[in-house]
């Protein structure tokens, strides 16, 4: 079934992807019985959490986040996308992971409306850079990083709770579903997302 609705989309077939697709490459996914909300708080990674205890935060992040991350590698689902991407039959893949395991099996159009995990941010002066060194200092120094343009707090570059969705690439997503085949799975406001496919399918 999907092989014959990837050949009828001509090429406009979305993928829509969340953490479910990652778990086989060892990152956990938030709520199943093995997820990342079992072993810590989801508060650690709240906007305000960030503010008011920077460098737990960062922390945090860095131990079941950054570490976690780099050492995964794309799976075969991953890889499949790609693949498709590759032979013309996908347009593009709209993500609410962070891991850019989808860019590193091969896809070349993907939105990610949650940020990305190797990058970090400057919430003053939009500041924004590859987030490695950052972490290294962190680790020698346990203090949050702070933007060497301005001395903010700097932060990974990913959208807490609390913090809204980037507009630029929700706008791009809902445009791409308006006139695309769509296939994934749903959660909070991007699940409008796959509702507003012209097929109206999704898997």
């Amino acid at each position: 079934m999907l092989a014959s609705v990837l050949v009828d989309s001509g090429g406009n077939a979305v993928f829509f992807t969340g953490a479910g697709i990652s778990t086989e490459s060892g990152i956990p996914d938030f709520r199943s019985p093995q997820g990342l909300w079992t072993r810590i708080s989801p508060e650690v990674f709240d906007i305000e959490f960030f503010y008011r205890s920077p460098d737990e935060s960062w922390r945090m992040y860095v131990e079941h986040v950054y570490d976690v991350i780099s050492a995964a590698r794309p799976n075969a689902a991953h890889r499949a996308i790609a693949e498709l991407e590759a032979m013309g039959l996908v347009r593009a893949v709209i993500t609410q992971n962070i891991d850019r395991l989808h860019q590193k099996a091969g896809s070349r159009m993907v939105i990610e409306l949650h940020g990305a995990y190797d990058e970090v941010e400057c919430p003053s002066c939009g500041f924004r850079d590859k987030i490695d060194r950052y972490v290294e200092r962190f680790r020698l120094e346990g203090k949050a990083p702070r933007c060497p343009q301005c001395n903010y707090l700097l932060k990974p570059a990913v959208v807490y709770f609390g913090e809204p969705l980037p507009q630029a690439e929700l706008a791009e997503s809902f445009s791409l579903a308006r006139t695309s085949q769509g296939h994934g799975r749903r959660r909070h406001e991007p699940s409008r997302i796959p509702r507003s496919v012209s097929s109206g399918r999704g898997l």
